[in-house]
């Protein structure tokens, strides 16, 4: 019985100590209410009208349709503050993962269904064409994983602070220690598309994190504690 409320006792200091500086999930679970509800969550779109003209949240679904095609980016940022306002300590670990599918693009290798993330000193970027997912490297080249955006799938970058990061698809690990461009920039950033070419996205979920424990990690102990239970 000790052993087994120790272990409980371990249990909950490791869910209560498990948290991020900044965490963001964004679950889309409320029908008809938007990212853009959150204060600190802008709408990205250089030119009118608003995002109730592109987006819509229904069963558990964010759905951006910019079909036919839309002659600027169209998405989201957190914080809100132009250029992106902060929030994340470049020396810290950080993710973005998303779950989503792309039913219609108007073509091309435009970027579609876009992730970035800025921690003040290098940007990390990932986007669709309109049959594969790439993530870029800061010479602009990229990693590509050829795949059908029709069906769903998980797209996650995640970092240890400083300039490199993975890229996974589907839990599977595409690459490691990715060298990533320079930006001044910091925050999160997720669009249906860039300039001039439309898509019809529907996102499961996007989660963002940046903090010392945003990629958690067990120790020994806990690890050795757990084993005796198995």
């Amino acid at each position: 019985m000790r052993k087994v409320l120790c272990f409980l006792a371990v249990l909950a200091l490791s869910a209560s100590a498990a948290q991020a500086d900044l965490i963001r999930h964004y679950e889309f679970n409320q029908d008809g209410v938007l990212p853009s509800a959150e204060p600190d969550v802008q709408f990205r779109n250089g030119a009118a009208p608003g995002n109730e003209a592109y987006f819509s949240v229904s069963g558990g679904l964010l759905i951006g349709n910019t079909m036919p095609e839309v002659n600027n980016y169209v998405g989201y940022t957190y914080p809100s503050q132009p250029p992106i306002g902060g929030g994340i300590d470049s020396s810290a670990p950080w993710f973005i993962e998303t779950r989503l599918r792309i039913l219609e693009t108007a073509g091309g290798t435009t970027r579609f269904g876009e992730m970035h993330v800025y921690n003040g000193s290098h940007q990390f970027v990932c986007f669709h064409t309109s049959n594969s997912v790439r993530f870029v490297k800061a010479n602009g080249t990229y990693h590509e994983v050829t795949m059908d955006i029709s069906q769903w799938h998980v797209v996650r970058m995640e970092g240890d602070g400083g300039g490199r990061y993975r890229a996974y698809v589907d839990g599977v690990l595409i690459a490691a220690d990715i060298p990533s461009g320079t930006s001044a920039y910091n925050g999160f950033l997720w669009q249906n598309n860039t300039a001039y070419k439309g898509a019809h996205i529907e996102w499961d979920y996007v989660r963002l994190e940046s903090g010392a424990l945003a990629i958690p990690t067990e120790n020994a102990s806990f690890s050795s504690i757990k084993a005796s239970y198995r």
